[in-house]
């Protein structure tokens, strides 16, 4: 039977309550670092932990190489769009009475997105923000005078360092899975692929509320991409054939799972295939996944991860795809192709926005280099966070199949 877009808008299941918060930026306990003297007045913005949900902010905490400093500090919050920040937010001035200082802030009054970053101000000639080094190789990033406006990254200075400013607050919703690949879409030789998914809530006390989002392939992730709200109802489950159509679009995206923060993604089932009609369907089962798991092992590779993915054992006969999404860092990444024996065959460097997606040939993603069977891409992310894939269709049957690059370790 098929189903309606109102039907479809009812899927997610209980679960307990989570214990966290929303946070952003560093407590850091043990501060072996000052934070770079790039000018009198200076600004230093935490890239290392973005907001970890949405909600209000209730709290901030700082650390500061001196005390007493009156009206020294304002603290700030940005909200990043590819290579650009934005601030909308900030409290202060506050006057540093200890070297760790916190401050209560007004209820409701700092309304953050997953996702957004927290800086901090040097407003006087009088101590400084303190922080750790040693630890990441891209923790913050600094801006002389007072950070106002539209920013972007390359006016500032990215530093090692994380900067010791913290926020704390009331969590709402938080982004719980990711659907790396969807799509709607005729492709190369008579194929038509789309993304059918079902979802269950198999508790029979509950019924939830959460949305989808669609990123479209090709532009960077913002507040303004489609969305589906939906409720599933206690113990029920509901399925489409085509998930990308529900959002009225046609082509290539990923799809994030948005849930309320005490709860988690529901079970479901997606796959991708090529519908051939009355010859019927081909493709795969893809993995919903989990945007915190970045152990090894998993498919989210962050800063410092290695990662490798492999050649089609036949790919004059068959295409193959590269496919990147980012979260809400963004990404950059060095890619190294090398032949069976260990031979580098060429390195190009790849950068990419927040919440972004991209699936091309791997000749584009190689910068027009043709692969041979059976080699090696290595891939070392510097910055950020992203899930990457290869995507082989049979140029014959359109049979699909994909291989997500896992967390190895960090590649020399």
């Amino acid at each position: 039977m098929r189903i309606t877009r109102i039907v479809f808008l009812a899927m997610l299941f209980a679960v307990p309550a989570m214990a966290q918060s929303l946070s952003m930026g560093n407590v850091v306990a043990s501060p072996n670092s000052g934070d770079f003297p790039i000018a009198a007045t200076r600004t230093d913005i935490d890239l290392a932990n973005p907001a970890n949900a949405t909600g209000t902010i209730s709290s901030i905490r700082f650390r500061w190489s001196q005390s007493p400093c009156p009206s020294a500090v304002r603290v700030k919050f940005f909200r990043r769009s590819g290579s650009t920040l934005t601030a909308f937010a900030d409290a202060g001035p506050f006057s540093v009475t200890s070297p760790d200082t916190t401050f209560t802030l007004p209820p409701g009054a700092f309304q953050i997105q997953q996702g957004d970053l927290i800086g901090i101000v040097r407003l006087t000639n009088c101590g400084n923000p303190v922080g750790l080094a040693g630890i990441v190789t891209a923790g913050s990033l600094s801006f002389a005078g007072e950070a106002t406006g539209t920013l972007n990254f390359s006016a500032g200075t990215r530093r090692g360092e994380v900067i010791g400013v913290s926020a704390t607050g009331t969590a709402t919703e938080r982004l719980a899975a990711v659907l790396p690949a969807v799509g709607s879409t005729a492709g190369n030789f008579g194929s038509n692929f789309k993304t059918s998914i079902q979802f269950a809530n198999p508790y029979l006390n509950y019924t939830y509320s959460g949305r989808l989002i669609l990123r479209k392939q090709g532009v960077a992730g913002s507040s303004s991409d489609p969305s589906i709200p939906f409720t599933l109802g206690p113990n029920s489950a509901t399925s489409t054939a085509d998930l990308v159509a529900l959002f009225g679009y046609t082509g290539l995206g990923s799809v994030d799972v948005v849930v309320p923060w005490e709860k988690v993604a529901p079970p479901m089932v997606t796959r991708v295939y090529n519908d051939a009609a009355a010859n019927g369907t081909a493709g795969f089962t893809e993995t919903a996944l989990d945007p915190s798991d970045q152990s090894v092992g998993g498919m989210v590779l962050s800063m410092g991860a290695g990662t490798v993915l492999l050649t089609p054992m036949d790919p004059a006969h068959t295409r193959f795809n590269i496919g990147v999404r980012t979260l809400f860092s963004g990404a950059s990444f060095t890619a190294t192709l090398k032949n069976q024996d260990g031979t580098v065959v060429t390195i190009v460097s790849k950068t990419y926005a927040p919440n972004y997606f991209e699936q091309v040939s791997v000749e584009s993603f190689l910068g027009g280099v043709t692969i041979g069977p059976n080699q090696m891409i290595v891939i070392q992310v510097n910055d950020g966070s992203a899930i990457i894939y290869g995507s082989t269709t049979d140029n014959v049957t359109n049979d699909p199949s994909v291989q997500f690059a896992i967390v190895v370790y960090a590649i020399a």
